[in-house]
């Protein structure tokens, strides 16, 4: 059961839809504001690079709002889809579809009941931040699973609750807090282990991400000012991180500030 639940979800896209428009997934832009992009492409070319990913079916699952489909797409060649099952976050990833170009399909429906037609069908799974909102994340990875064919690989990221950032989350909104199963590396390991999965890689990526933390828009008087200042105040910290590591070189990702984690796995051939 997804510890958010559905209208968590709807509300977030529907405000995020009357907003602004989303800043697209582009990690050659190269400013200080992109580095976790660069970082996440490092990762992704990593995960693909035993594959000819031109032509191959790529399901992104928990899709809703999805910058980095598009950008899937565009940059190894997938042919994208995206699943969800808030219909506001649907419409906002097909919006992103058809604004950066990109000739992808977006289902509206629930990993744990998908059509027929999409189980065995994937050669590539991804998901971003999907996982850790299940009590048991290894029946989400097992369900995530049924889509995809024998022999697919699996890329799934979850923040890291367990560290830094799941602390400073739990102090400036335990609401948000709660909605998360906090999952070390290990932990993301042994759930896709025990959903059946071949891992080949986990780690920590970044060194920091402190503006990463969300606060709930709905806090209003003092105590959400005092929240906002620290918010942005966090967010300040990690530009200037991010301009050093830019200039002196990265500096590592670790278990206690990263703020995510990445696993890679294969479901078996038979």
């Amino acid at each position: 059961m997804d510890k958010a639940g559905q209208q968590y979800w709807e509300r977030g896209y529907k405000a995020a839809a009357s907003g602004t428009s989303a800043r697209g997934f582009d990690p050659h832009r190269g400013g200080t504001r992109d580095f976790w992009k660069q970082k996440f492409h490092e990762y992704f070319q990593f995960a693909f690079s035993s594959l000819a990913t031109h032509g191959l079916r790529l399901v992104e699952v928990g899709a809703g709002g999805s910058s980095i489909l598009p950008y899937l797409g565009r940059e190894f060649g997938f042919h994208v889809v995206g699943l969800d099952y808030a219909s506001a976050g649907c419409a906002l990833a097909q919006e992103n579809l058809l604004r950066e170009g990109i000739d992808g399909e977006v289902i509206c429906a629930d990993v744990f009941d998908p059509p027929a037609s999409e189980l065995d069908s994937a050669d590539v799974l991804v998901s971003f931040g999907v996982v850790e909102h299940f009590s048991d994340p290894a029946d989400c990875v097992r369900a995530c699973a049924r889509l995809l064919k024998p022999g697919g690989l699996m890329v799934t990221t979850v923040p890291n609750m367990a560290g830094l950032m799941g602390r400073l989350q739990r102090a400036l909104d335990p609401a948000v807090y709660e909605k998360h199963v906090a999952l070390s590396a290990d932990r993301l390991r042994s759930a896709h282990e025990r959903a059946g999965l071949e891992v080949l890689d986990t780690r920590y990526v970044l060194f920091a991400h402190l503006g990463v933390v969300n606060i709930n828009e709905a806090h209003a008087g003092i105590g959400g000012v005092v929240r906002n200042v620290v918010l942005s105040g966090l967010k300040a910290l990690t530009a200037m991180l991010w301009f050093l590591e830019q200039r002196v070189g990265s500096l590592p990702a670790n278990s206690a500030t990263s703020p995510y984690v990445f696993c890679l796995a294969r479901k078996p051939s038979a």
